[in-house]
């Protein structure tokens, strides 16, 4: 349950730091989600997924304002995709930005790489 709220709160942030500060704010808010959580596992997932889902949210809302369906047609059709890999696009760039910056800050805090892991990338 507790995951859970986690979830919808850091979904919150997304929504309402892409809002009002606009689209670089996701790395920022996964930044402070991977320095809040620390060396927990999974923050970079977590945030990467929150994020996603926000602007998923905002995608929706967005549609129900105005035709949102038109725009993706023509959109896609300038980049010669379909409309559905034009959307799935748009929530697989915050989910990049998110869950590298809480993955990143996750693993400052825990005071970078392990020995071992040091040792797998080289």
């Amino acid at each position: 349950m507790r995951t859970c709220l986690q979830l919808i709160a850091l979904v919150l942030a997304f929504v309402l730091a892409t809002v009002f500060c606009a689209w670089w704010s996701v790395p920022i808010v996964g930044l402070l989600w991977g320095l809040l959580l620390g060396p927990k596992v999974h923050a970079g997932w977590k945030a990467a997924v929150a994020a996603a889902a926000g602007w998923a949210l905002l995608l929706i809302w967005t549609g129900s304002q105005g035709p949102l369906g038109s725009l993706v047609d023509r959109l896609a059709g300038v980049f010669m995709i379909p409309g559905w890999a034009l959307l799935l696009v748009t929530c697989l760039f915050p989910a990049l930005l998110a869950g590298s910056a809480a993955t990143l800050a996750s693993d400052l805090r825990r005071g970078g790489m392990t020995k071992k892991e040091t040792n797998e990338v080289h």
